[in-house]
């Protein structure tokens, strides 16, 4: 991952900075996949805070310089003194929420047949329980790359499910409490709203059109046999990969990042009675 291989050098020296200090790790989750579905990880890289209370990790959202890491990690340190201590820590006080954002679409797919929403639109018209068809939602950022790769496979699979199946798409980065509220942390993340619109399903197909397609239309199938009353056939689940060896990727090697496995998270990160705090990286070799 190319998001991954960017933030690697500004780990290092943030783990080289803390040594001693504060944990500073990166877990291969495209290696050890249970352990990022566990945590909730979409998108690479995603950084999770194992603080006071290991079992409730918190989303980092800091800089991504060594520096603004370095920060951060020492705050979460502090944090977990405090928990020992038992002293209470001052609530940072929240910025004030940005303004109510005007319900226009962002025209990141305008003069295309995908559908732009909005707060309002989504409500309206996504989670219409009298609404025709099933729906494929993309939640992306005007700012990422592999939205802007995905847009042109978009657009064609949208043009040619016209009139069939709706092919949508969110500014999540804009409309940020509807990403929120369906678990969007990596972009772009693609739900398919069915049958059962209070419970979509994560799109786990290609990223080509004839791929999107392929898998809208059988979206609109399940619409369809469920007004019916008619059962769908579960499609066989393909067997799961053969354990991971316990040993760490070497993404890492040569620096003061700790790589961790599915044994050594376990043992190390969730630990109550371990030393300090833990900023650990959730990413992908290949994330570029």
């Amino acid at each position: 991952c190319g998001h991954c291989k960017n933030l690697a050098p500004e780990w290092k020296k943030a783990a080289k900075a803390l040594k001693g200090s504060v944990h500073i790790a990166a877990v291969d989750a495209d290696k050890y996949r249970d352990l990022g579905s566990k945590y909730g990880v979409e998108g690479f890289p995603t950084i999770k805070v194992f603080g006071a209370d290991k079992s409730k990790p918190t989303e980092y959202d800091g800089g991504r310089t060594a520096g603004a890491i370095v920060e951060s990690a020492l705050a979460a340190a502090k944090k977990v003194t405090n928990s020992r201590l038992g002293l209470k820590d001052e609530e940072p006080k929240k910025e004030k929420q940005q303004q109510q954002q005007q319900q226009q679409p962002s025209g990141f797919y305008e003069n295309s047949d995908v559908i732009e929403l909005t707060d309002e639109s989504f409500e309206k018209d996504v989670l219409n329980p009298d609404g025709k068809g099933g729906w494929l939602v993309e939640f992306y950022a005007p700012w990422c790359g592999h939205c802007k790769n995905l847009a042109p496979e978009w657009k064609k699979a949208a043009k040619a499910l016209k009139g069939s199946v709706h092919i949508a798409a969110v500014d999540a980065d804009k409309y940020r409490d509807l990403g929120s509220k369906y678990g969007v942390e990596g972009f772009p993340t693609i739900k398919v709203f069915g049958a059962d619109k209070s419970k979509p399903t994560e799109y786990d197909g290609g990223r080509t059109a004839g791929a999107i397609v392929e898998s809208a239309l059988a979206a609109a199938k399940k619409v369809t046999n469920s007004r019916l009353g008619l059962k769908d056939e579960e499609p066989k689940k393909e067997k799961q990969q053969q354990q991971q060896q316990q040993q760490p990727s070497g993404f890492y090697e040569n620096s003061d990042v700790i790589e961790l496995t599915d044994e050594s998270f376990e043992k190390d990160v969730l630990n109550p009675d371990g030393k300090g705090g833990w900023l650990v990286e959730f990413y992908a070799p290949w994330c570029g």
